[in-house]
């Protein structure tokens, strides 16, 4: 049975307490401006590079990642009464804003139900539903973004 003396305040904490860790360097993620950053010099070159998906269609990748993708489409004019046309049926719920065109030209068929959309509106596609999206301007080409979670 050994006795000792209480420890002096501030002279013997020192000693007696094990030295406090070096707190660690949080992980700053690496900014990579080609990964997180969509420019539209590049989006204009992957679309004029040859991203066709149909008839009077292209399209650009803008992010693909397991959790989102995201690619801009863009719809030719209309020529001799046929619109450059996006007919799918939605695997997953899809997300499509009007990015730009002529004013309520994109037209969205869903269900047999035709809705002309206007410019930066976005629409909802339910997973599994048969869609067709149209670009009736005869002097605009329209473009579109989709998110496909």
């Amino acid at each position: 049975f050994l006795l000792a003396a209480p420890p002096r305040r501030g002279v013997d904490d020192a000693a007696a307490s094990p030295p406090a860790a070096e707190p660690e360097a949080a992980a700053t993620p690496v900014w990579d401006e080609t990964r997180f950053v969509a420019r539209r010099s590049r989006i204009d070159e992957d679309l004029r590079s040859g991203a066709v998906i149909g008839a009077g269609l292209k399209a650009a990748v803008l992010y693909h990642t397991p959790q989102l993708d995201v690619a801009v489409l863009q719809f030719d004019v209309c020529r001799g009464g046929r619109p450059a046309t996006l007919s799918e049926a939605a695997p997953k719920q899809m997300s499509y804003v009007v990015t730009d065109g002529e004013e309520n030209a994109v037209e969205l068929e869903l269900h047999g139900v035709r809705r002309r959309l206007p410019t930066h509106c976005e629409v909802l596609i339910p997973s599994g539903c048969d869609y067709i999206i149209r670009n009736w301007s005869r002097t605009r080409v329209a473009e579109l973004i989709t998110l496909v979670p």
